[in-house]
């Protein structure tokens, strides 16, 4: 109980309701409906620079990127899944080999996956490929996850959402597009362009 010079302070019933209504309001307000900096607080966001220039060189979206990257790795940038795709845009070291001859990079030593601004600009520029080459975001971001041979494969049999038949990349292009949202809502102008 709050005391003023050694005796006792009662804090009026209606006035201990109204503090403990507001702290609950507050509360449930936060929990409900964060506010945007209580919303970055669990957003990751990382490699801003990187992420905005190799967008940039390769005409993607770079919102776009950062989802890729949160979906496949979270932003771990020493992320190896258990197929052996490295770093922050889960290349595979095939993959990121052929394109990193297609942009005319010098062949790829041991550890040049795990190296952040490399794996951005080889993810973003076999995004930018895949994009090139189906015409249609979603396609893209399929084959980005499934491969070029199964994506082909479900684009020449009909629109890509009717014949995807892999549950895994279903999920991923539903976590692909919801973060493009969600980064392009909480950093509307990260990336210079908001």
């Amino acid at each position: 109980m709050p005391s003023v010079r050694g005796r006792a302070v009662r804090i009026p019933h209606a006035i201990r309701v109204v503090l403990f209504a507001t702290v609950v309001a507050v509360t449930a307000y936060v929990i409900v409906a964060p506010p945007t900096w209580c919303q970055r607080v669990y957003v990751p966001l990382a490699y801003e620079e990187q992420i905005a220039s190799s967008a940039a060189r390769h005409g993607v979206d770079p919102f776009l990127v950062a989802a890729v990257i949160s979906a496949e790795s979270g932003f771990d940038a020493d992320g190896v899944s258990p197929k052996g795709a490295v770093g922050l845009m889960q290349l595979m070291p095939k993959t990121a080999a052929e394109q990193a001859s297609v942009i005319g990079r010098d062949p790829l030593g041991p550890g040049d996956l795990a190296d952040p601004a490399t794996n951005i600009e080889l993810g973003t520029g076999y995004l930018a490929r895949l994009l090139r080459r189906y015409g249609d975001e979603r396609a893209a971001v399929a084959a980005y996850n499934a491969g070029m041979g199964v994506t082909d494969r479900w684009v020449a049999e009909g629109p890509i959402e009717e014949t995807m038949t892999y549950a895994e990349t279903r999920t991923f292009l539903e976590r692909v597009f919801a973060e493009r949202q969600r980064y392009r809502r909480l950093f509307p102008g990260v990336f210079g362009n908001g």
